[in-house]
């Protein structure tokens, strides 16, 4: 009886630390499509060195670092370039994305900018051509964007 006794509490003692180990398992698990999810959903166009390239391209036009690209630097950026924009094209390309009417454009407005390009829905008169140009060298033409391929 007392045999019986010992043998039920180890059983039971074995059980708790399997189930111990499982839930340790459990709490250590990882959802591998974690790892692979897309920075901007919203922009599922475009790959993630894509997105990182972007990323890259708009640290670059915001040169006083304040996380919005004015119609300024914008102007700057193009004249340096070689490929200057009108005033008019300027303001155009922002009012056709500025969703907030600040007058400028944060990450967001400028990923809008990308993507309506890529699927042809930016208005006639905004510029944007030059600019599409000028970085398509860094980012792949804009059959490239369906294929995944970045260059």
């Amino acid at each position: 009886m007392m045999d019986d006794e010992l043998s039920k509490r180890m059983d039971k003692r074995m059980q708790a630390e399997e189930e111990g180990v499982k839930d340790k398992k459990m709490r250590e698990y990882k959802d591998p499509r974690d790892e692979f999810a897309h920075p901007y959903p919203e922009f599922s166009e475009f790959s993630r060195d894509q997105c990182r390239k972007f990323e890259e391209i708009f640290a670059s036009y915001d040169t006083d670092h304040d996380n919005f690209i004015s119609l300024d630097e914008f102007r700057h950026l193009m004249e340096s370039r070689g490929d200057p924009l009108t005033h008019l094209e300027l303001k155009n390309l922002i009012e056709s994305v500025d969703e907030d009417k600040d007058g400028k454009l944060c990450f967001r407005e400028f990923m809008l900018i990308w993507s309506r390009s890529y699927k042809k829905e930016m208005p006639e008169g905004t510029g944007y051509a030059k600019i599409v140009a000028a970085n398509e060298k860094v980012l792949g033409a804009p059959g490239d964007v369906a294929k995944g391929k970045v260059v």
